[in-house]
């Protein structure tokens, strides 16, 4: 939220904003190595699922290269229930609020520009700000109203998730305007770092499947890391900062959204192997793989596809990143319509 506002504003405030290469710099970010994971994915499981696996699999890639996995896993399954630990894109629900995000909320700033300009550009930008405060706040409530429903609305849908990215987008809004100012003291941004990294910390070592999340109970973590952004924009020479910025932190920053993808269809798939809950020793390993591969990734898939030659054609580059998500939906609705493949197995193995 606040990297992908203050990269937004700033070209919508000089005139230099366009839906297309927004959306054109967004898909050659992402959709390279999704496109590559799922492939993988697809691979494995036709090897490894059963033909009722398979089939649900087969969904999953659908909804995942449709940019809708939180639709999918909203529909058919929580994300605490013993399925859900072999369900091997799961994952991608958040990939699909993000993309949900990417669609509405830089077309929603740029129009609000559009329409309040006349104004003067200081009251346009307190007017979005204003509108983006409200949002947050009525998504938050939306949020904690629905967390108490049965179903996983609150976890899985853009609406009451979007104060949580609304929150970095308000504070980008905010060192915009100058009302988040360098800080002269390094000891209090320290300090404030400090608390931001134990409200992300605090959660992750007392929250559990009993935990009624999100709602209010997502409140600390966002509220950490917005305070550690702020720390790093306010004195980045701050403790904290410092600390995040040693070579192995910034490998895995480098690295991490390749390692979103592949960690958990690795666990996934290494559960469904064993049939059993993972041993310490064996996730560990498991891990080291996923950064292994995250690093692969990254450096033969992300690095070359994101480059742009001076004369790069953004509409095409577009298209080709799109049609690149049509494979996968015809490998997973193969295995919806095949019923799983069953004759991939003989009886006795079925």
């Amino acid at each position: 939220g606040f990297l992908i506002t203050s990269l937004v504003m700033a070209r919508i405030e000089t005139g230099s904003f366009s839906l297309v290469d927004f959306f054109e710099r967004r898909a050659s970010r992402l959709l390279p190595a999704l496109v590559a994971m799922l492939l993988a994915v697809a691979g494995t499981g036709f090897i490894m699922l059963t033909p009722r696996e398979l089939v649900l699999l087969g969904e999953d890639l659908t909804a995942t290269a449709l940019f809708g996995m939180n639709f999918q896993g909203w529909a058919t399954a929580g994300y605490f229930g013993q399925e859900a630990s072999t369900r091997v894109l799961l994952h991608a629900w958040s990939l699909g609020v993000e993309e949900q995000f990417y669609l509405v909320f830089p077309a929603g700033l740029w129009l609000a520009w559009i329409a309040l300009r006349r104004f003067g550009q200081a009251r346009a930008r307190g007017l979005i700000l204003a509108a983006v405060a409200m949002m947050m706040a009525g998504s938050l409530w939306l949020q904690q109203f629905l967390v108490n429903w049965p179903s996983s609305a609150a976890f899985y849908l853009l609406p009451p998730r979007m104060w949580e990215l609304g929150t970095g987008a308000l504070l980008a809004l905010l060192a915009a305007r100058g009302l988040v100012r360098q800080s002269h003291s390094a000891a209090m941004a320290s300090a404030i770092a400090i608390v931001g990294l134990a409200l992300i910390v605090w959660p992750t070592m007392t929250y559990d499947k009993g935990t009624i999340f999100p709602g209010l109970t997502a409140v600390p973590p966002v509220l950490g890391a917005a305070m550690l952004i702020w720390a790093g924009t306010a004195t980045p020479g701050n403790l904290v900062s410092r600390m995040l910025s040693i070579r192995p932190m910034v490998g895995i920053g480098l690295v991490s959204y390749s390692l979103y993808l592949w960690h958990w269809p690795v666990l996934a798939f290494a559960r469904l192997w064993t049939g059993r809950p993972l041993e310490l020793v064996e996730a560990a390993g498991l891990a080291a793989l996923s950064i292994a591969l995250a690093a692969l990734s990254w450096r033969l898939v992300e690095q070359p596809l994101r480059r742009r030659g001076p004369r790069a054609r953004v509409g095409r580059r577009l298209a080709i990143a799109l049609l690149a998500c049509i494979p996968v939906i015809a490998i997973g609705q193969l295995f919806v319509w095949s019923n799983g493949l069953p004759g991939r197995a003989g009886d006795a193995i079925l």
